[in-house]
This record gives structure tokens, C-alpha cells and sequence, in this order.
């Protein structure tokens, strides 16, 4: 079974719809002093503890909205349990539901396909995307916040946070 037809068979558990937007996966690191990236992800390890693990971390997320349109820019950093990564094993779905408060919230989740690694190193990737609107009555609605779930699909671990999204100016 190659790689696409594995991740997607795989997404039908995860909640709402995969994105129709790119996603871009890079290292947020430069290595070795050289002033750009590379694209050599396995050489740029974070030693977080002598304890090792497979547990996953919630990501970092910021986000913004784009001027009136409902699209929310979102950046998310992560750290991966593992020593390759290849960027075409990520997707993101959205779901829209309401937060315990009432509020817009988009609930996204950021999912990879990668063999589990028990490590104490993690790689740092940065991954950016654009949500799809959402819409209500024929127009695009403003979200409130964000959470946003990292997951690994081979073994299912994930991991989340709760972001509020900047309003635009």
C-alpha cells in the first residue's frame, strides 16, 4: 500500500475535512551556522531529557485571520519523535464547532505518518497552512480560537492546545 492511499485511509477517524489549502512542513532551525535551511531535517535533534519516550507534545500554534475573507493563516511548531521526516506525510483537517463558551472555534488537526521512535531527541518542524472558510448563511464566518491537535496516525497518539485567533486589523 503506498504512502497516500495509507495516510488517507487513515484520516477517516480524525474529525472534519481535509484541507483543500498547501501545507508547508520546514525546519524552523537554521543548521549548522550555514544562514539557510537545508531541508535536512534529521540533522537538527533537540535533547530534551535523559528519559525517553514516545509521548507527543501539544504544538505551538499562532493564528490570524486574513482580512474578511474567514481564512485563518496558522503556524504550528512541533516537535517530532523521530529521526526522518517526510513532508508529504502530514495533512490537516478543520471541523467547526462551538467552544464551551459559545464561541467560533475551528478545531484542526494536524496529522503525520511516520513509525513510532522512543527518543529522548525530538526534530523541530514548523508547519503552515491556511484554513478553508467557513461558512453560515452565504458568508464566511470569524472564528474565535483555534484548538489544535497533533497526532501521529501509525501508532494514534496526539497531543493539543487551545489558540485564540487574532482578530485582523
Amino acid at each position: 500500500m503506498n504512502h497516500q492511499t495509507t495516510l488517507e485511509h487513515n484520516l477517516v477517524e480524525t474529525p472534519g475535512k481535509l484541507l483543500t489549502t498547501e501545507i508547508t512542513v520546514s525546519s524552523p532551525i537554521l543548521i549548522a551556522g550555514e544562514g539557510e535551511q537545508t531541508g535536512q531535517f534529521d540533522r537538527v535533534l533537540i535533547s530534551l531529557s535523559e528519559y525517553e519516550t514516545n509521548d507527543l507534545f501539544p504544538p505551538c500554534v499562532m493564528a490570524y485571520h486574513e482580512t474578511g475573507n474567514g481564512i485563518i493563516n496558522v503556524n504550528a511548531m512541533v516537535l517530532l519523535p523521530v529521526k526522518e521526516i517526510d513532508p508529504s506525510k502530514f495533512a490537516v483537517t478543520q471541523q467547526f464547532v462551538y467552544s464551551e463558551g459559545g464561541k467560533n472555534q475551528l478545531n484542526l488537526h494536524i496529522s503525520y505518518y511516520a513509525n513510532e521512535a522512543t527518543t529522548n531527541k525530538y526534530i523541530p518542524i514548523l508547519i503552515s497552512f491556511k484554513t478553508d472558510p467557513v461558512y453560515r448563511d452565504g458568508s464566511a464566518i470569524l472564528i474565535d480560537c483555534t484548538q489544535t491537535f497533533f497526532k501521529n496516525i501509525d501508532p494514534k497518539t496526539s497531543r493539543g492546545t487551545i489558540t485564540t485567533v487574532k482578530r485582523p486589523m
